[in-house]
């Protein structure tokens, strides 16, 4: 037992502080409800840099065990990355019983629980790097406490066998929750794992109770140390009661215990009840537990200093982005005196900067990044930095942050330096205009993304990039259209989607502009620069050398090219001119109900499927009538032109020239219509078409 002198110890050990009747009640109170290990020595020494304080209130409860409270703050670089020299105090300076919940050496974010004499003011302190002996180990009785850990393998066909693996492992997370139903991740794994909820449920009044219960897997409720209800068939939550049982109460307090083990798809979890004289199941409201105090957390403090600079973080909303991506806004204050007037810098490890008391940022990628503020105020300049995570969604508000409006997030972004962001950012910008259909945004970003060279999934790279030429192609954007399949085939990726994106390089450029020589020059050195190739690579970039060979007049070449390529099909020739066949009435079918865009997919399908057929000059009748289709007469005219000048003598070489013609009259040019004409009776004297009008 702490006797009197003792308690004069404690209350005076902190020299140079004029104590009044609240302060020697505090310490009072603490030397009596603190654990046992502290005694005499238990103040806060010297060499501590920083500190906020947390102010509690106290909610009177009869619950079993000690009052506590939380807290969730930001640190900085003085903290010992282990968290190992944090420590809560009274404003007296004793160290108090505390549990920290949350740490890591990646970011600054720290949750901790501290044990709460009474309602009032208390202090963090860190930044001493030999913070003595640790503190008290707090004992968590009060809140609905959970506890998540990595999944072990091991049997679970009851609660028991289920119990035993939570002590085969370390708890990784834990934090306190509103409620007991939860359908996500709070930690943000979203992967196999294990949840151990505890409470102390209090019943007021004796009667017959139902409880029903359910996760999302499997999982087990407890009730003052006896099972409940136990789910033992792995499987989704059904919206529905599935698990009841009804027991008889007395009042007061029971402990409660339920485990979740996730195995796959998403966490969840819920415990409804029914109390007497309820015809309903309703979840148990947060207020039947016994409640644990949310401390509201100060402004750092620079120990034996002047201001230190600092700024709250909190997270505000998010928006979902097609397949499955958030961008997640967050908003950053300044924290100054009232009698400042600063400028206020803010920079972020994405490259973007920003100014002012308050600022949002919108994060495009999950990651960690190092947020800066730079505070002038009258000559001096205080700094300050602080280390966030940025998980794949945001799960920091309960029970599910609110969706951002299309028009907050782009008025932020619209803003961004692109030079500084990183490919996957930059993807994840590319995908937010393209479905908010921002086209203008669309075209800034889509460049950018196709001029970074970032590693990322081929398949993405490829898809991404279709869809910039195909709205490039919508706005008669030719020539960069072409560029972006050139650029994306810069990014770090296999050769093998490298000469995928280069033959999608060929057909646009030398479908859609006048750069025929250049496309041919790029495939050239492409090719010498990489030397042998897997078979599919070299299949794709011979096609590629062969189109751009007739798109330059060289039938010779792109005859040769076709041969090195090969068919990618071991069909018999009779089976490869059916597949062929079906392919033209396919294609002919498309185009004839204005599906422009299929109809173009399969006419690449089939010349990368049968290079050959860029030889024949069939599928460059069909690209002629495509683009007709499309109202695109003068691309259609080039690209008639260009195959009968590397082709002269083929079947088609006619025809194409009389399509050539009747697209130039549609476009207006009737002069050069004439002159095609003109040839067409020259060259093709006994073709039908030279005496069409």
């Amino acid at each position: 037992m702490i006797k009197g002198d003792e308690i004069s110890a404690l209350v005076t050990e902190r020299q140079g502080l004029n104590l009044n009747y609240k302060q020697i009640r505090m310490a009072l109170i603490v030397a009596l409800c603190i654990a046992p290990g502290i005694s005499r020595g238990a103040t806060l020494g010297s060499g501590w840099a920083y500190r906020r304080s947390l102010r509690a209130n106290l909610f009177p409860t009869s619950a079993p065990g000690k009052n506590l409270a939380w807290a969730q703050f930001y640190t900085n670089s003085a903290r010992l990355p282990d968290g190992r020299d944090l420590r809560v105090t009274t404003d007296t300076g004793t160290i108090l019983p505390m549990r920290i919940l949350r740490v890591s050496k990646k970011d600054d974010l720290v949750r901790l629980a501290f044990q709460e004499p009474a309602a009032g003011e208390y202090f963090v302190w860190w930044g001493n790097k030999h913070p003595g002996i640790a503190p008290p180990v707090l004992k968590i009785d009060r809140g609905i406490f959970l506890r998540v850990y990595p999944l072990v393998p091991g049997p679970r066909r009851n609660w028991r066998q289920m119990r035993r693996l939570f002590h085969r492992t370390t708890c990784f997370s834990s934090m306190f929750v509103p409620e007991m139903f939860m359908g996500y991740d709070p930690t943000g794994w979203n992967r196999q794992d294990m949840m151990l909820y505890r409470a102390n449920l209090h019943i007021t009044s004796a009667g017959s109770y139902t409880f029903a219960f359910d996760v999302s897997d499997v999982g087990f409720l407890n009730l003052n140390g006896k099972n409940l209800l136990t789910k033992t068939r792995p499987g989704g939550m059904m919206g529905r009661v599935r698990f009841k049982r009804t027991l008889y109460l007395k009042p007061g307090w029971y402990p409660m215990t339920v485990g979740e083990l996730h195995l796959w798809w998403l966490a969840g979890i819920s415990v409804d009840w029914k109390p007497p004289g309820s015809a309903q199941y309703a979840p148990i409201p947060p207020a039947a537990f016994a409640p644990a105090n949310q401390a509201a957390v100060g402004p750092l403090e620079k120990v034996g200093g002047g201001y230190a600079a600092d700024f709250s973080i909190k997270p505000q909303s998010q928006l979902f982005v097609p397949p499955d991506n958030y961008l997640q806004r967050y908003t950053f204050s300044a924290r100054v005196p009232a009698t400042f007037s600063p400028r206020v810098t803010w920079t972020f490890s994405d490259g973007q900067t920003a100014h002012g008391l308050q600022v949002d940022h919108e994060f495009l990628a999950p990651g960690v990044y190092t947020v800066g503020i730079s505070v002038t105020q009258a000559g001096n300049t205080f700094v300050a930095k602080r280390r966030i995570l940025v998980r794949t969604e945001m799960f920091s508000k309960f029970p599910y942050p609110p969706v951002d409006p299309a028009g907050v997030v782009a008025d932020i972004i619209d803003n961004y330096n692109l030079k500084t962001l990183s490919g996957r950012q930059l993807y994840r910008g590319v995908m937010f205009y393209h479905h908010y259909k921002n086209l203008r945004g669309l075209r800034a970003w889509g460049l950018a993304w196709a001029i970074s060279t970032d590693a990322q999934n081929p398949q993405s790279v490829v898809n991404t990039a279709d869809m910039l030429v195909r709205r490039e192609l919508r706005k008669g954007n030719f020539r960069q259209a072409g560029n972006i399949y050139l650029l994306a085939s810069r990014k770090h990726i296999d050769a093998m989607t490298q000469a995928h994106l280069l033959l999608h390089y060929a057909v646009t450029a030398c479908n859609y502009s006048g750069t025929a020589p250049q496309v041919l020059q790029s495939l050239q050195n492409w090719k010498a620069d990489h030397g042998p190739l897997p078979k599919p690579a070299a299949h794709d970039i011979y096609t590629a050398l062969a189109y751009a060979s007739i798109a330059n007049g060289n039938g010779a070449a792109a005859t040769k090219y076709v041969k090195q390529a090969g068919d990618v099909t071991s069909m018999a020739y009779s089976a490869q001119e059916i597949r062929q066949g079906v392919l033209a009435r396919n294609v002919e079918s498309y185009i004839d109900s204005h599906h422009y865009r299929t109809a173009d997919h399969l006419l690449d399908q089939w010349e990368l499927q049968f290079p050959r057929a860029i030889i024949k000059g069939y599928t460059r009748l069909l690209r002629v009538k495509l683009m007709m289709a499309q109202d695109r007469f003068l691309n259609a005219a080039q690209i008639a032109v260009q195959y009968v000048n590397s082709e002269p003598k083929s079947f088609y070489a006619a025809k194409l020239l009389y399509r050539a013609s009747e697209a130039y009259k549609s476009a207006g040019k009737t002069t050069r219509a004439e002159l095609l004409l003109a040839r067409l009776k020259k060259d093709y004297p006994e073709s039908p078409y030279a005496y069409k009008h």
